[in-house]
This record gives structure tokens, sequence and C-alpha cells, in this order.
């Protein structure tokens, strides 16, 4: 016959010996685990940090690039007519935001969202005085509408965006 109380006198050294073994073996998995984590977040970090701070650097360039004054500097031409100045104005504005659309993963959604609503008022500016200027008048007078009206609402909303990409930039990265 099988002697239990045997078999369990025996057994009770090698369990008083596997079990702290055990216990150790899977504590130090997981603190092996936690360091290769911090480690890869480490890693992650030096390698995504200089792609965010670009992402805002060159937001910032697409906010000064659509503001009206400086669009208006850059892109009037002599012989355009004021249908022509228009079109190349949202075109030049749609190029601009297209080439820079992906920087918005790197940005808070109320960041993008104030960049967003600043070039929604700069072409809602354009169309409104496109719209008081006869289409086939020289483009000086599109340019002048525009200065003029180039309202405090717009260059608010253009500086709400500017104001929250630095917010973000001393927040996120540099506090």
């Amino acid at each position: 016959m099988i002697d239990w109380q045997l078999i369990i006198y025996q057994a009770i050294p090698y369990l008083m010996i596997g079990i702290p073994i055990l216990v150790l073996v899977n504590w130090f998995l997981k603190q092996n685990i936690k360091t290769r984590q911090i480690e890869l977040s480490i890693a992650m970090q030096k390698e995504v940090l200089p792609l965010k701070i670009q992402a805002y650097e060159r937001l910032t360039i697409l906010l000064e690039r659509i503001n009206p004054e400086t669009m208006i500097l850059r892109e009037q031409k002599q012989g355009l007519t004021n249908l022509q100045l228009h079109a190349l104005l949202l075109k030049n504005i749609r190029s601009e935001f297209e080439h820079n659309l992906a920087m918005q993963i790197y940005l808070p959604v109320k960041t993008w969202e104030l960049i967003t609503k600043s070039r929604d008022e700069v072409i809602k500016l354009i169309n409104t005085c496109s719209g008081e200027v006869k289409p086939d008048a020289p483009s000086i007078e599109l340019s002048q509408k525009i200065l003029e009206r180039n309202s405090n609402e717009v260059s608010f909303h253009i500086k709400q965006a500017k104001d929250a990409i630095k917010k973000d930039i001393q927040l996120y990265y540099f506090s």
C-alpha cells in the first residue's frame, strides 16, 4: 500500500524550497518586463519628440502663410483679375493646409480645431471680399478690400491658434 503520510513528509521540504523560488522567479520576470517597457517608452520618446516639435513648427508656419496680409503680399502680381487672385488665394490656402494635414496627429484636438477655425475664417474673409468686387477688375481692388476687412476676428483666430500651439509646447514638452 501507498503510505501517504510518508509521501507528504518527503514532499514538504521540496514545497518549502520550490514555492519561494517560484515566487522570486515570477517577481523577477515582472520587474524585467517593467524595465523593458520603460526602456522602450524612453526610446520611443526620443524618436517621437522631435517629430512632434516639428509638427508644431510647421503648423505655426502654416498660420503665418495663410494670414491674409502675408498672403496678399506674397501672391499679388501685375495683370491678375480679382477672380484670378481669389482662386489663387484659395488654392494656396488649400495647398498649405493639405501639406500640413498629417501634423494633426501630434496635436491635441482643441488646438487642431483652432487651426482649422483660423483657416475657415480666412477663407470666409476672402470669399466675402471677392463677392463685393467685380470679377474682371484688377486684383489690387480685391487685395485692398481684404486688407481693409482683415478684421480683428480673423487676426483673433490666428492669434488664438498660435497661442494654443505655444501653450501646448510649454505644457507638454518644457514643463
